[in-house]
């Protein structure tokens, strides 16, 4: 029998000061059966670091298709690609012919620098293609933050970006960009 997805309520409240988006979200968020808690909530930083564009959650990891998100323009074409993690070229490729615009934002330190490397030549061919990384900050891990309901703050300040729940708070260190 297949695993089934683990459904998050997540009443999201967004301040970014560095893009002047200030708004409020509802969001489900399906944490994929392979997907551990802090990848689902990298996700969750994503997006609310591109909430003034309004991205969509996808099937993600469900799908090879599609990306984590992504943002249509008003006649369907799909406007920006969005994927977390290492994705491979062949991948990175399939996206960048996809979309007008494309953004990985990688999140394992060692794992990202390395993957970086090996790959950087191939990746500076695509015009629409930006890499970020996401450094922890100081204060509690992105996932001690999770919870089957939850009521998250987010602060977007000077290429940083904070979550807050409760008496709990993590912040992220955006790179922008890698590439």
């Amino acid at each position: 029998m297949a695993l089934k997805a683990t459904i998050y309520k997540v009443q999201l409240s967004v301040s970014d000061i560095d893009n002047n988006h200030y708004d409020d979200y509802g969001l489900t968020v399906a944490q994929h059966p392979s997907e551990n808690e802090k990848r689902m909530m990298y996700r969750l930083a994503v997006f609310t670091l591109l909430s003034a564009e309004r991205p969509e959650f996808t099937k993600g990891l469900s799908s090879q298709e599609e990306p984590e998100m992504w943002v249509h323009n008003q006649i369907g074409e799909i406007e920006h690609w969005v994927e977390l993690g290492t994705p491979d070229l062949k991948r990175v490729k399939q996206a960048c012919g996809k979309a007008r615009k494309v953004s990985i934002f990688t999140y394992h330190e060692r794992a990202s620098i390395d993957w970086f490397e090996q790959i950087k030549k191939d990746l500076a061919r695509f015009k629409n293609l930006q890499v970020i990384h996401l450094t922890p900050l100081e204060g509690d891990e992105i996932d001690s933050l999770v919870g089957r309901t939850m009521e998250i703050y987010a602060t977007v300040q000077e290429g940083e970006l904070w979550l807050a729940k409760d008496d709990k708070r993590s912040g992220i260190k955006v790179t922008f960009p890698m590439l």
